[in-house]
């Protein structure tokens, strides 16, 4: 009896000892698999937010400049463009053209923060109205949202920028470009106008979205004459401010409501694969997944610095 028992006693301890290698070599390739899914979405995420940036916001710039130029060309014919501050933000104000610079009848909005300069160059406002006695600052960015500022660099001493508003043309030459910390020109006469462009300065390619410095370009007013100021706020948010940023309250709730609805999106995706064919899902599903990551992506910017 003891003779017999002995090989069934050596056959069940050795039973667990041959099945962990079996599981331990099922797990590696589910690993394996979640890992390469989680390098996959990150690519994808990385590959979408630079597409956004240097692409596809592009199209959002456009399609607000289309709109606004339209609603300004109609306010000048009839004397109705603002001539004083305060403007509420986002109201079209002026047109600006430096050929120099690759602009042509660019619309200039009211503020600077982050979401204004999505439509395009904003003016600040602590400064007076283009045209006016006084210095006119006009923010603008340098690579997202189509980048209307991404060249004023290439203006030169003696270039000529124009900017028209409900008080007629007014025609500025190019001072100088500089850089923060370089000397800054004497104050304009009293009676004169000042332009002074501000924008970021980066490298090329990924260096771009990493500002290095801040570009400015001083115009003085010529062959015209100034407009009164009209007033001017004395304070300016931090948000409105070169490389402002906007973490509002208001802001971050947004965002998280995108990333919630981009969630329930995927996961409506995921069950209708479980139903449908991959194919059927994924033509339903792409572009509700395209048009929240677009939803993130424009509130998840103005989260960044506003000349970017």
């Amino acid at each position: 009896m003891t003779t017999l028992d002995a090989p069934r006693t050596s056959l069940r301890s050795e039973e667990p000892v041959a099945e962990a290698p079996v599981a331990v070599a099922r797990v590696r390739p589910q690993v394996r698999q979640a890992a390469g899914r989680v390098l996959i979405t990150f690519a994808l995420l990385v590959a979408w937010s630079l597409a956004y940036v240097f692409v596809l916001s592009r199209l959002d710039e456009l399609h607000a400049q289309k709109s606004l130029y339209a609603s300004f060309r109609s306010q000048l014919a009839q004397g109705l463009a603002p001539m004083q501050l305060p403007v509420a933000p986002g109201t079209p104000i002026a047109l600006i053209d430096a050929p120099d610079a690759h602009l042509t009848h660019v619309v200039v909005v009211e503020g600077t923060s982050p979401g204004d300069l999505q439509k395009g160059p904003g003016h600040l406002s602590q400064s007076v109205l283009p045209g006016q006695q006084g210095t006119t600052v006009l923010l603008g960015r340098a690579v997202s949202y189509g980048g209307p500022f991404g060249h004023i660099a290439d203006l030169q001493a003696g270039s000529v920028v124009t900017v028209t508003t409900n008080q007629g043309a007014f025609h500025y030459r190019v001072l100088d470009v500089r850089r923060r910390g370089d000397p800054v020109p004497a104050p304009p006469a009293a009676t004169s106008s000042r332009l002074v462009l501000v924008t970021a300065e980066s490298g090329s390619g990924f260096g771009a979205l990493q500002p290095s410095n801040t570009l400015y370009v001083d115009a003085d007013l010529v062959g015209g004459k100034a407009q009164p100021d009209a007033g001017a706020p004395s304070l300016v948010p931090s948000d409105e401010r070169p490389m402002g940023t906007d973490t509002s309250r208001i802001e971050l709730t947004e965002l998280v409501l995108g990333l919630a609805l981009l969630a329930i999106v995927l996961l409506l995706v995921s069950c209708a694969r479980a139903r449908w064919s991959s194919t059927a899902a994924w033509v339903a599903g792409v572009p509700a997944v395209v048009a929240s990551l677009w939803l993130v992506s424009d509130v998840a910017a103005r989260l960044l610095p506003n000349l970017m």
